[in-house]
């Protein structure tokens, strides 16, 4: 199978856009909070070198020459994305376009990935494992995917629960606090202790060089004394909250256990539903198990007809899957 060309220049395409779009609504942050134009161009500019040093630091997925290579096509969608910029950041095209050519060529995950989820038992394996990729698509033959996660059920790590997609409500059924707050909780905390160690500064020192010296080293403390706070509060959330579950799991039976699954996954379908997010959890949910001894069995499956009033299929699958097993299991008699 040859994956046709125009599809991999027109993922590229995506890409790049991808992380052009990212500055641009930082931009417009920016320009909200009221910063003059010359603050948001400065604030915008570290945004943008952060990108590309942390990009710049990540494995290649194309090297320079591999890049080179792919021709003129790929070339001209680098230009096309920085002729295409907002008039207001076409003074940054040139780092702009060099964001959008590392964003291709460096085997990171993009916001519009896909998530591909493997788990179960291999067949000399009597624990299980599950690993996670993201998945972008096919530029030029080669798959472009990163490994997320990965779990290796073992005596010691004897059991774990793992969201994917759609987390936050798992995090907070999990954790007692939703992820995006916990982190504004942790910014607001920092800039409070900072601001207030500076306060003091103000008061104590000696005159505005004094108080300038002693900067370095006040954030310095600042930064310490928050991350060994921090680091305690993430202790104390995962021995008061998550760690009781997981203990919990790891002794429930194999229906409580796809009881527990449907009920995270049913949780963030109501919170959903009800709130103002766009409710892209909802509906009738599959469940399966998947173990040693059963393999994988359905506890909870959707179809898109109604079953009893289809009979004659129900029926003609199964006799045939009956069939196909019991010639499975006479040729692996004889």
């Amino acid at each position: 199978f040859e994956f046709p060309a125009q599809d991999s220049v027109e993922l590229a395409k995506r890409l790049g856009r991808t992380a052009i779009t990212q500055i641009v609504q930082r931009y417009l942050e920016f320009w909200q909070s009221d910063l003059s134009e010359e603050d948001t161009e400065s604030h915008l500019k570290e945004e943008i070198d952060l990108h590309i040093q942390e990009l710049e630091a990540a494995p290649d997925f194309l090297s320079v020459d591999d890049w080179k290579e792919l021709g003129q096509p790929y070339q001209d969608v680098i230009e096309e994305i920085g002729s295409s910029l907002p008039p207001q950041l076409q003074a940054m095209a040139a780092e702009l376009k060099h964001l959008a050519t590392l964003s291709i060529r460096k085997n990171t995950s993009s916001p519009a990935h896909t998530g591909l989820v493997v788990a179960g038992f291999g067949e000399w394996e009597m624990l299980p494992s599950l690993v996670c990729y993201e998945i972008d698509g096919l530029i030029s033959g080669r798959l472009k995917c990163l490994k997320s996660q990965e779990m290796d059920v073992t005596r010691k790590n004897s059991g774990a629960i793992f969201p994917f997609a759609q987390t936050d409500m798992v995090y907070r059924f999990m954790e007692g606090v939703d992820p995006d707050y916990a982190i504004q909780l942790q910014q607001n905390i920092h800039a409070l202790l900072l601001s207030n160690v500076l306060d003091v500064a103000d008061i104590l020192a000696a005159d505005d060089a004094h108080k300038a010296s002693l900067r370095p080293a006040l954030e310095s403390a600042v930064d310490a004394a928050f991350d060994v706070f921090w680091q305690e509060d993430i202790r104390l959330r995962r021995e008061r909250f998550s760690q009781p579950i997981i203990d919990m799991v790891m002794s429930l039976p194999k229906d409580e256990l796809a009881n527990l699954a449907e009920s995270l996954v049913s949780l963030t379908s109501l919170q959903r539903r009800v709130s103002r997010e766009i409710e892209t959890v909802g509906g009738a949910i599959d469940v399966a198990v998947i173990s040693k001894g059963d393999g994988f069995v359905w506890v909870k499956r959707k179809h898109y007809f109604s079953p009893d009033r289809n009979l004659r299929f129900v029926n003609g699958y199964f006799s045939e899957y009956a069939a196909a097993n019991s010639d499975g299991g006479q040729h692996g008699n004889t």
